[in-house]
């Protein structure tokens, strides 16, 4: 089994993805407990760190992050496909490479699971929230919900900052306790190791 479907799979059950989302599992979200939310297929992403790209005389890109995306269904997790390769620079995109379809079946539940090759810098984190929303995105336009996001527990804050820069907002405790569920694009991010939770909706 995938090392990254093994860290997701702590958080989320398998089975079918649900439409509404009950009261108990937002309430979990304001707790900080574990929430448990099924899927199908399951994309990872991988950031590293490319200093010396673009280093030529008179450069003025320099810190370039890559990330590596892939996708797989749940209930084969050792064949993945090559999905893209996505680079960034100073909190904005500089190209993408299309290494296959998005062939993930429509309607489907989905989860991303985010992990870094070597300790992140603050830019890094930038881009796999950059990351992120760019794969919502992909999802959403191909009928899919995400049911959950993981990220490592250090890099949390700093990737939902940037999901919040990128138009996405936080709903308080007060909100997930009352059961909002406001309708726009609505996702999970919970950290891994589990004890960081948020909800966020982009209108």
């Amino acid at each position: 089994m995938n090392k990254h479907h093994k860290l997701a799979a702590r958080l989320i059950s398998k089975g079918v993805l649900v439409a509404a989302l009950a009261l108990s599992s937002l309430t979990s979200i304001a707790k900080a407990e574990p929430i448990n939310k099924p899927y199908d297929w399951l994309i990872n992403v991988q950031t590293q760190q490319l200093p010396r790209a673009f280093t030529y005389k008179n450069s003025q890109i320099q810190g370039v992050i890559k990330a590596t995306v892939n996708y797989q269904q749940d209930s084969d997790p050792n064949k993945q496909t090559e999905y893209e390769y996505l680079w960034f620079h100073d909190s904005k995109t500089l190209g993408v490479e299309k290494l296959h379809t998005f062939d993930v079946t429509k309607g489907d539940g989905v989860a991303i699971a985010v992990t870094h090759k070597t300790t992140p810098t603050p830019e890094e984190l930038r881009a796999s929230g950059n990351a992120i929303v760019h794969l919502v995105l992909d999802s959403v336009v191909n009928k899919n919900v995400v049911a959950l996001i993981t990220v490592p527990y250090g890099s949390f804050d700093g990737i939902v900052a940037q999901m919040q820069a990128q138009n996405f907002q936080v709903l308080s405790n007060a909100q997930v306790e009352l059961g909002a569920n406001p309708v726009g694009i609505n996702v999970f991010v919970a950290s891994n190791p589990p004890g960081l939770m948020s909800q966020l909706i982009h209108y």
